[in-house]
């Protein structure tokens, strides 16, 4: 694993998991806050992303449960996405 670290000393699986965490939690407060904005194409599309980042996050980890759960969702975004634009 020595390979996958940064120049910080930051594990590039970690990195990668808290910028899904991220791309996930600000459209949940952005929803939350301003609810006029559920159906604002980079809602959708963070949401997305968040989804997909979780998705090869768990897959590199053989987290199969949470894997099956975001890779899901990554279909559910991309259905809403699809619905509404």
């Amino acid at each position: 694993m020595a390979g996958l670290r940064l120049k910080t000393g930051v594990n590039k699986l970690t990195l990668l998991s808290w910028v899904g965490t991220f791309f996930m939690i600000v459209p949940a407060y952005t929803i939350t806050l301003v609810p006029d904005t559920a159906l604002h194409m980079p809602v959708f599309f963070a949401f997305l992303t968040g989804h997909a980042l979780l998705s090869a996050y768990t897959f590199i980890r053989k987290e199969w449960a949470l894997f099956a759960l975001n890779f899901n969702f990554v279909f559910v975004d991309m259905i809403g996405i699809y619905i509404r634009f």
